[in-house]
């Protein structure tokens, strides 16, 4: 489940899964990726267990890139809750 820095779930995002400098599974063609359900939750498929990066586009101070495990078991992995990071104060 994605969330902003409040806790809020971010509907409508695009969720793409990067590593080793590409996108991987639903990711790979154009204009592809996984967008987020009004509750946040999203599905990624065909990703390899370990460290991982999303690549999010469409959230509150986006882009944003998160780093995640992706755990061993039955697909599709459970990433848990994932909160956006807050965005930087505003400069003088």
């Amino acid at each position: 489940m994605l969330e902003d820095d409040g806790g809020a779930p971010v509907a409508g995002a695009w969720v793409v899964p990067v590593f080793g400098g590409g996108a991987v599974g639903d990711a790979a063609g154009p204009g592809a990726g996984n967008r987020t359900d009004p509750q946040g939750r999203f599905e990624l498929d065909r990703v390899p267990v370990g460290p991982l990066q999303l690549v999010v586009q469409g959230a509150p101070g986006g882009p944003h890139l998160l780093a995640v495990e992706v755990p061993p078991g039955p697909a599709p992995a459970d990433l848990g809750r994932l909160r956006l990071p807050s965005e930087a104060p505003a400069g003088p």
